[in-house]
């Protein structure tokens, strides 16, 4: 259970969302059919899911999920979290590894290791859900939404790209997905996603140019820009790509913009009700130099 003051407006005084006032009050344990049961039974069309990035605490991700699930009206919401904050010294190497990679680096790469092997239990997790979801009382298919955050989209197109390899039902259970503040390798990015939307999947693609996290593991993995976190890499009528260089960020690597400023979070509400580009807080823009169409968010700042 997460408390956030009624006189928080949705997206946050002057646009702006605080994290602050929020407080996690509790939470209980249950049993996986316990859980499936309560998915089964509730009455929302949609299951909302949240995948968080490198980094990010259990306690955080449960006040994140708190607030998408309040901005986007959304009732029934599912957070799927991994350790992705473990300690630098838990990396083994000795000596000669410390030397050679800073504390952040090494807890990086094992927080990267955690999302790999997380894919097996999450897909089977994924499944099940989707089963359990099954068809509204008109005889319509419940949807599954998604939002990852940064290296969360890693895990979640990798949870695509495994089910697709077992000719799993990927338009069932990746109905729309929010990819927010992408930090993955281009070229997992645009493969998984061209193959993903061709099966009927519907994207909302977030980036910023002045993403200075995604950049340095563009740098890191020895990807020439653009990368999926600052730039259009792929062109798809079922991908939404919207340039949220306007929007606000809560730290000086503008990574968070896509919690953090309100207009991005208007826009990712609207995107799950199914309101088109064109209709939204958007304008539509082709690059010059490459070619590529996107969306500019429009802030008014």
């Amino acid at each position: 259970t997460v408390a956030i003051p009624a006189s928080l407006p949705d997206f946050g005084r002057d646009m702006l969302m605080d994290l602050a006032p929020m407080v996690v009050c509790g939470w209980s344990s249950l049993p996986k059919s316990t859980a499936l049961k309560i998915i089964a039974e509730h009455p929302s069309n949609d299951l909302f899911t949240y995948t968080h990035g490198f980094g990010t605490s259990m306690y955080y991700a449960f006040i994140l999920s708190a607030v998408y699930a309040r901005d986007f009206k959304q009732s029934l919401v599912l957070l799927v979290t991994w350790p992705s904050n473990p300690e630098a010294s838990a990396v083994a190497g000795g000596w000669l590894l410390s030397t050679m990679m800073s504390s952040v680096e090494r807890q990086y790469t094992h927080a990267e290791q955690n999302m790999q092997a997380s894919v097996s239990p999450l897909l089977s997790m994924a499944v099940d859900v989707r089963k359990a979801l099954g068809s509204n009382k008109r005889g319509d298919r419940r949807r599954m939404l998604w939002k990852a955050h940064s290296m969360g989209c890693y895990l979640v197109l990798s949870l695509v790209d495994r089910l697709h390899q077992q000719s799993g039902d990927v338009a069932g259970i990746f109905s729309k997905a929010i990819l927010d503040a992408p930090d993955v390798p281009t070229w997992f990015f645009t493969q998984i996603c061209d193959m993903c939307a061709t099966q009927g999947c519907e994207f909302l693609h977030l980036y910023s140019p002045n993403d200075k996290a995604v950049d340095a593991s563009r740098v890191r993995r020895a990807i020439e820009p653009p990368c999926p976190g600052n730039g259009v890499v792929l062109v798809h009528e079922r991908i939404q790509p919207v340039n949220c260089v306007k929007a606000v960020s809560n730290n000086t690597l503008n990574h968070d913009y896509g919690r953090r400023d309100g207009f991005t979070l208007m826009d990712q509400r609207d995107f799950l009700a199914g309101i088109p580009p064109k209709e939204r807080l958007l304008d539509f823009v082709v690059d010059r130099e490459s070619g590529f169409a996107h969306w500019d968010l429009r802030t008014g700042r």
